[in-house]
């Protein structure tokens, strides 16, 4: 089940302008990415901030990343599994480099396909 699509934004004024004003988000929340999960996920050396924007069911979480990186397209797909653990060992069993990530309440993970595409993984609700 889709979780919500990560994007990147150089300008905080995008944020308003493109995703609030013209495409009709509003601003649920805010959190920060912090060394070393920045470093692991975006090579940015500095906390990062994401911005979760709403619209109807619908979640984006906008990265707010350096001016100088060259990012381009989507961040990564976050996806709900019924059991993480599982999937962690499946993806791990096959090969493929996995990023854990604790959260205050909960914990996720980060891989990637053999194209690069990034998928954060997390627990499905009950």
């Amino acid at each position: 089940m889709l979780d919500h699509i990560a994007l990147p934004v150089n300008e905080d004024e995008d944020i308003d302008l493109f995703y609030v004003n013209i495409l009709g988000f509003e601003k649920a929340y805010h959190f920060v990415v912090g060394p070393p999960d920045s470093i692991k996920l975006f090579d940015e050396y500095k906390p990062i901030t994401v911005q979760v924007m709403q619209r109807d069911a619908l979640k984006l979480e906008l990265f707010q990343l350096s001016l100088n990186q060259p990012h381009k397209g989507y961040q990564h797909i976050c996806l709900r599994v019924n059991d993480l653990e599982n999937t962690i060992q499946r993806l791990l069993d096959a090969a493929y480099l996995v990023t854990i990530a604790d959260r205050i309440t909960h914990k996720v993970a980060f891989t990637s396909d053999s194209c690069g595409n990034r998928f954060e993984l997390k627990q499905n609700e009950l």
